[in-house]
């Protein structure tokens, strides 16, 4: 079972995780909206075309960043961790940056496949339908 530490540092992650992609997501939806009405502009459409556009093209752009969205994610734990001055209670606990690294790096990993199995199909069969 998961340590108390583990527990810790996978919900930190996690947590910012998706509030880094949430946030990626809705610039994403907004310059895209942005973009969709600008090309339909000269048709006599519905917003709400765009809208659906925008809606069916978002996930694709989002897991095309998703690289990105890791690598703030994890500079935002540390930068919290350090702030909070965790590192040293971790360190006194006896703890060593290699065992921290460890755990977010197979997090790192499970999120990158879960990605790539699942958020790929679906992004995919909604890329298909835009």
């Amino acid at each position: 079972m998961f340590k108390t530490y583990q527990k810790y540092l996978i919900k930190d992650f996690l947590k910012k995780y998706f509030m880094f992609s949430m946030v990626f997501l809705l610039l994403i939806f907004t310059l895209g909206i942005l973009e969709e009405i600008s090309f339909l502009k000269d048709l006599n459409n519905n917003h709400l075309l765009a809208y659906i556009l925008t809606f069916l093209n978002s996930p694709i752009t989002l897991f095309e960043i998703f690289p990105f969205i890791l690598i703030l994610t994890t500079q935002y734990l540390f930068y919290d961790i350090f702030k909070k001055d965790e590192l040293n209670l971790l360190k006194i606990n006896g703890l060593s940056n290699l065992k921290i690294l460890s755990i977010l790096f197979f997090l790192s990993v499970c999120l990158g496949i879960f990605n790539i199995t699942i958020f790929y199909n679906i992004a995919s069969k909604l890329k298909f339908q835009y």
